[in-house]
């Protein structure tokens, strides 16, 4: 194909994004976040059930959530250099916007220019 969005290299078709290698933590400081923000889901939802209904997942889900937030917390910070986030956007990502986190960090270009 032209501007090398795809080549058959043999019988096999590549993508750019699905050559790059991310190194380790990385790699791991996405999977967390996407699994911060599906727990953070699921314990909105088990909060409503719990007022609603006689099913209370809270107590199991909010730690379950709580270690993953310290983990997403404890990776972004290892990993500011290689994600170039400003402080404020930072900042808002840890509080308000942690359930968003995993959206901004897949969107986030690691690359180096």
């Amino acid at each position: 194909m032209v501007g090398g969005a795809a080549r058959a290299d043999h019988g096999r078709v590549t993508t750019p994004a699905a050559t790059r290698t991310e190194p380790g933590p990385l790699k791991a400081l996405r999977v967390v976040a996407l699994l911060e923000g599906v727990s953070f889901v699921l314990l909105l939802v088990c909060s409503v059930l719990k007022r609603t209904t006689e099913l209370d997942l809270v107590p199991v889900l909010g730690p379950v959530h709580g270690t993953l937030f310290v983990a997403l917390v404890l990776l972004v910070l290892a990993q500011l250099r290689v994600l170039r986030w400003g402080p404020v956007f930072t900042l808002v990502m840890l509080t308000v916007g942690s359930p968003g986190a995993h959206f901004a960090v897949r969107a986030t270009d690691t690359r180096r220019a």
